[in-house]
């Protein structure tokens, strides 16, 4: 039940303190406490779009703290009254939101639900914005195969019901995706990683702003971005905390093209500091997510620094073994299983299974035993 003052005005000053407690919480108590002390703000407030955003805002936290169904049952309480056929729903608003942010559990649980219920319902009209923005959810993803038929069905419904923002929406997953798989430049932050690889360097000041952005970021994705371009900036005594920072932002979301790209570029910087054996993980990391994502041009460049790492360049240059399907020979050759390999090399088991396959094809081999043997004569 909704308390209110006298007057019929809800308690201002106890719904900001709520919301301070919520803020306070998240650096605290946790992501819980936050969700619960944003449903008491949301009960106290009257207004339906005010009290919808408190909701959404307790839903995000709720996630946050490992309580999807907590999530998703304040999501339907944020947006259970009807809507007009002229209203947008207000959670394809919030889970495009989420998956800017890198919070992209959340904002499919949010976008999932809207896209059922106007599918269900016929309802074209607002069907291209949600088929935009459950394009931008599998974007974010790296689900690049899923985010192309979406949008190229969001945009083509948008030119039908001419929604223009929708069409803009679809347009841009439509654009990133075709810029990750040719290499293209996407951001402010290619911009600056574009200028770094032609050994430009920023001055103090504006290393100093770029720090200033990254202590800033609240949101996982931004912050991750924002540390990773620091990380190239800085010197030589301070690169390794910026992209350690980065990758603990990256952990809690699933955004893989960033995350690749981080680790891209950390094994880059590794290499270039003579620490071949770290970069040599970071970049292993590095291709599986590129080769997962079909994103050529960035699978290149990870098997180009790959190469220079190798304590022995060349030795399968002859039978064409790319370096990361040496490094699954060299593994496999030693007796290690699927698992153990995937393991190490901090591959997937299918990816293993996949280079094998191609091992065995160029080095004219047909099992294990056969493989290990070539590698013992070859030693």
């Amino acid at each position: 039940m909704r308390t209110e003052e006298r007057g019929g005005q809800p308690p201002d000053r106890l719904m900001s303190a709520l919301e301070t407690i919520a803020a306070t919480a998240r650096d605290g108590a946790g992501h819980r406490a936050a969700a619960r002390a944003l449903v008491l703000a949301a009960d106290l407030t009257a207004d339906d779009r005010l009290r919808a955003r408190r909701l959404r805002r307790a839903a995000v936290d709720a996630h946050l703290s490992g309580d999807e169904p907590l999530a998703r049952e304040l999501l339907a309480r944020a947006d259970d009254k009807e809507l007009d056929e002229d209203d947008t729903d207000p959670r394809l608003h919030a889970s495009y939101a989420y998956a800017a942010a890198g919070h992209t559990g959340i904002a499919r649980v949010a976008v999932s639900c809207s896209l059922s219920e106007l599918r269900a319902r016929g309802s074209v009209r607002h069907l291209p914005a949600a088929l935009a923005v459950a394009a931008f959810v599998e974007l974010q993803e790296g689900r690049l195969d899923a985010a192309l038929r979406l949008g190229g069905e969001g945009l083509l419904l948008s030119g039908l019901v001419q929604d223009d923002v929708a069409g803009q929406r679809a347009r841009h997953v439509l654009a990133t995706v075709e810029a990750i798989r040719s290499g293209t430049a996407l951001s402010d932050a290619d911009v600056l990683e574009a200028h770094v690889r032609t050994g430009w360097r920023p001055s103090e000041e504006k290393i100093a702003e770029l720090m200033r952005r990254a202590r800033a970021a609240t949101d996982p994705l931004p912050a991750a971005v924002a540390a990773r371009s620091v990380a190239l900036v800085v010197g030589e005594d301070r690169y390794a905390e910026w992209f350690e920072a980065a990758l603990r932002h990256h952990a809690g979301i699933r955004c893989p093209f960033e995350l690749g790209r981080t680790r891209l570029a950390y094994g880059e910087r590794l290499r270039r500091s003579g620490l071949r054996v770290r970069a040599r993980a970071q970049l292993l990391a590095a291709l599986d997510i590129f080769g997962g994502l079909a994103a050529a041009p960035w699978s290149a460049r990870a098997e180009a620094e790959l190469s220079a790492t190798a304590a022995e360049p060349g030795r399968d240059a002859g039978h064409g073994l790319t370096p990361q399907e040496s490094h699954v020979a060299r593994a496999v050759a030693t007796g290690q299983t699927n698992r153990e390999v995937a393991a190490a090399l901090f591959l997937s088991s299918k990816t293993v299974e996949f280079h094998l396959g191609n091992i065995y094809r160029k080095l004219g081999v047909r099992n294990r035993t056969q493989l290990a043997q070539r590698y013992r004569r070859a030693s």
